[in-house]
């Protein structure tokens, strides 16, 4: 790999290799770096900081034998090897940060660590020499050294992560606040992109950063093509004044209190046509400002819906702050503090408000100035459409000699481009309902380099060539496929800018939504088709679900590595488990293990819930036969339709991995010895603990007895049915929340969603036919001739086509 040395601000030299070629096929292990709002909500009340930098910290990681040939680098000298951690492998932030924090790990609490910087925080100057001292002892075990010159000690006030940190609260650092006001107006989309995003970075400060911004960000959207080549065609007096107001925002200095999680946070909140705004309060001191403009959707909204969404998106941006805190919104708009909504967005938003059990109260907009300000600050309406027009090259500027960069993505499904003006003219003389519109009001005739054309006349726009009716198909199948097989709405915005055709909208999106690539490819979204209603099992041990576990993995140093499963029997009623060991993945020892752990236990159910895995075949079939036990097999890669085991499994995978690196075993029988005293564990466990809808445990809710104390408990099954289908029912409503209706219909063609695709694979294949329909939320699907498969709504959706729109139809 190449390298290349930079010269420090010190003088000395860092070295870099250039390992892009190595990032692109290495597996990144991500680690989670700490976020400012997260340092700034743990650091209230502090009086003394010191900060240390680590000296050379990648050199103190040594690469193994392996990965050290991976590491060569070529220098003019030769080549050499690299034997400790380089700068510039994807991987390198992550392991600093993942070992600093294990070395560091007895005083977390007290320290923030980011990669190799190490901010210590105490309120006493003893607690704090000790803990400097104890972090310094630490890190010198542990081979790593500090650079004195960039350490600061037992300080009140200094700079950390380019934020300056206070006793009474954090600021924006003066020297980054300089470095913005020296920056020179953009001239490429590349600069401006890099300004915004340096502004952006003190968002959590400026409680006008959306509104003063917006024509920057509108900008920022530009291709980045057209952006870099003809940027200055696009930027207008309209971004000019945003470019020097965001300047003057970034001077004002702002103190952001810290958050006391004892004390009530006070949340003002508006709504406006055009964005959201919030101010969250404690002891009437600013602790964080939020506001954006909203999307074209979002500005639809009625009114009550765009204060529910200012008040849901401060909640969740800063959901660590404000869960489990007492909270007092403030709006201006009455009808979010009743309680008879009829919304049914609004009323979905308010379950997600009542998670914070807020108080929301009602002020009237005149006192409600802070979040009223910030959702109304004016953003001058002919600016925005000065931006909006400049955006737009006038249609006369559509020159030929454009069409041969588009050429170079030319799709190959479309043998001529369909819009040339020689074509579109020709084929204008040969529809006679067109050249009938000629002398009709809001039509006229214009010239474009030496062609006449019928065209739209809009006295607000400029005028728009009429497209043929013989033309319209290939030209929207062309768009489609050279904008990457854009959306509906923006196709539609693209053909619309210079061309006209009735009903355009209507068949750009008939054509987008019958897109046979599209369909496959494209993430599925919102599910189609409602989910049914599911009841509750009415009696203990009518049905229970069964599933297995594994394999896992342990290692026996010595030995190597043994694989196991296990098979869990779980009773629906009342959530009592029992696991088995089993020793191979057979439909016999499936069988086996039903059999010794739950049949010769408890009373025989009457219906067995059950994946398609191969060992609930053959033995396990027949197992159930005997005993009169109905089978209820799930379908296929639905783990929603055993969801009661799988939620159990993630126990007990939890459960077993902490008791199995508490006791690694030595030998195989302590392996197997050490797994099934972890399987008795999990049952006891899972079986002794509340659960939140009985009130009881499983354990108590059969054996009618405290799991601990000889203690009888008389437990109403009725009562506890009726819980468990309200949220049953109440699971079931969320869930079609975020459904779309749709009713199947046999012979209906459609997709199969694949599970878990990787990256780049199609996510569905298809499409197959629905021959039958059934009221549990399942089809039956030809998947060929005379092989069928049942398959739940959730892993399917509507194939749709139009033969007449997806075929060329040049004249």
């Amino acid at each position: 790999m190449p390298m290349f040395a930079t010269k420090k601000i010190d003088g000395s030299i860092r070295t870099v290799d250039d390992l892009r070629q190595l990032n692109k096929v290495i597996k990144r292990v991500h680690y989670i770096l700490p976020k400012i709002q997260d340092i700034f909500e743990r650091r209230k009340g502090y009086r003394f900081l010191t900060k240390l930098d680590i000296s050379m910290q990648y050199y103190c990681f040594h690469l193994d034998e392996e990965s050290s040939w991976y590491c060569v680098i070529v220098t003019p000298f030769g080549k050499f090897r690299r034997l400790v951690l380089p700068m510039g492998l994807a991987n390198s932030p992550d392991w600093a940060q993942a070992t600093m924090e294990e070395v560091l790990h007895d005083v977390l609490a007290d320290i923030e660590i980011y990669i190799d910087d190490i901010a210590i925080f105490s309120k006493t100057w003893e607690e704090h020499i000790q803990l400097v001292s104890k972090v310094l002892r630490l890190l010198q075990d542990n081979g790593f050294t500090v650079k004195p010159e960039k350490c600061e000690w037992a300080v009140q006030e200094t700079n950390f992560l380019g934020f300056w940190f206070t006793p009474d609260g954090l600021k924006q650092w003066h020297k980054k606040i300089e470095a913005i006001q020296k920056l020179a107006k953009p001239k490429t989309l590349k600069q401006l992109r890099a300004f915004v995003g340096v502004v952006n970075f003190y968002k959590l400060f400026y409680h006008r950063r959306a509104h003063i911004m917006g024509p920057l960000t509108d900008l920022n959207g530009l291709d980045k093509y057209e952006g870099q080549r003809n940027f200055s065609k696009y930027w207008t007096t309209a971004h000019d004044k945003a470019f020097e107001d965001t300047k003057r925002m970034v001077a004002k200095e702002v103190l952001l209190s810290y958050p006391d999680p004892n004390k009530p946070f006070t949340i003002e909140t508006d709504a406006s046509d055009t964005q959201i705004g919030a101010v969250i309060l404690q002891d009437n001191k600013p602790v964080a400002f939020h506001s954006r403009k909203l999307t074209g959707a979002q500005g639809r909204y009625p009114i009550p819906d765009k204060e529910a969404l200012a008040i849901v998106e401060v909640l969740t941006v800063f959901r660590s702050m404000l869960l489990g805190a007492q909270l007092n919104i403030k709006t201006d708009h009455m009808n979010l503090t009743r309680d008879d909504i009829k919304s049914q967005r609004l009323l979905n938003w308010r379950l997600l408000i009542e998670e914070y059990a807020p108080t929301i109260t009602y002020v009237s907009g005149e006192e409600n100035v802070g979040a009223d300000f910030l959702s109304r600050y004016p953003l001058q309406s002919s600016a925005e459409e000065e931006q909006e027009n400049a955006l737009i090259p006038d249609s006369r500027a559509l020159e030929e000699s454009k069409l041969s960069e588009i050429m170079l993505y030319y799709p190959e499904e479309i043998e001529t481009f369909p819009l040339r003006f020689e074509t579109i003219h020709n084929s204008q003389l040969q529809d006679a309902a067109l050249q009938q519109l000629r002398d009709q009001e809001g039509y006229g005739i214009e010239e474009f380099y030496g062609f006449q054309f019928v065209c739209k006349t809009d006295p607000e726009q400029d005028p728009r060539i009429v497209i043929p009716e013989a033309l319209i198909n290939d030209a929207i199948k062309w768009y489609h496929y050279v904008g990457g097989h854009v959306g509906s709405t923006r196709l539609y915005q693209t053909l619309s800018t210079h061309f006209y055709f009735k009903g355009l909208k209507q068949r750009v999106e008939e054509y987008v939504s019958t897109c046979d690539s599209c369909q496959r490819n494209k993430n599925p979204g919102r599910g189609v088709g409602e989910l049914p209603p599911r009841q509750a099992t009415e009696l203990p041990f009518e049905q229970v679900a069964v599933d297995s576990i594994g394999p896992w993995e342990i290692t026996i140093q010595g030995i190597g590595v043994i694989k196991f499963k296990a098979l869990t029997i779980i009773d629906t009623a009342t959530l009592l488990v029992e696991a088995g060991r089993v020793e191979n993945s057979s439909s016999a020892q499936a069988a086996l293990v039903f059999e010794n752990q739950w049949l010769a236990r408890y009373p025989r159910p009457l219906t067995c819930i059950f994946d398609q895995g191969t060992e609930f075949e053959g033995a396990f079939l027949r197992c159930l036969h005997r005993n009169g036990i109905q089978a209820v097999p799930t379908t296929v890669k639905n783990p929603q339709a055993n969801a009661i085991c799988e939620r159990m499994h993630s126990t007990l995978g939890d459960i077993l991995r902490t008791l199995l690196r508490e006791q690694p075993p030595a030998t195989i029988v302590d392996a197997y010895g050490i797994i099934d005293n972890a399987l008795a564990s999990v049952i006891f466990a899972l079986r002794s603990s509340i659960n939140r809808t009985f009130g009881v445990s499983p354990g108590a809710l059969v054996f009618q007895r405290d799991m601990f104390h000889p203690i009888p408990l008389m437990i109403g099954y009725n009562q506890i049915r009726t819980e468990r289908q309200r949220i049953i029912d109440d699971n079931n409503r969320r869930a079609n929340l975020r459904r779309r209706y749709h009713d199947y219909q046999p012979n209906d063609q459609v997709l199969i969603l694949k599970y878990n695709p990787s990256k780049l694979e199609e996510r569905a294949q298809g499409p197959f036919r629905i021959h039958s329909v059934h009221t549990n939320g399942t089809v039956t699907i030809e998947r060929r001739r005379n092989v069928l498969e049942r398959i739940n709504i959730r892993r399917i959706r509507p194939y749709r086509t139009n033969e007449h729109l997806h075929n060329n139809n040049n004249t």
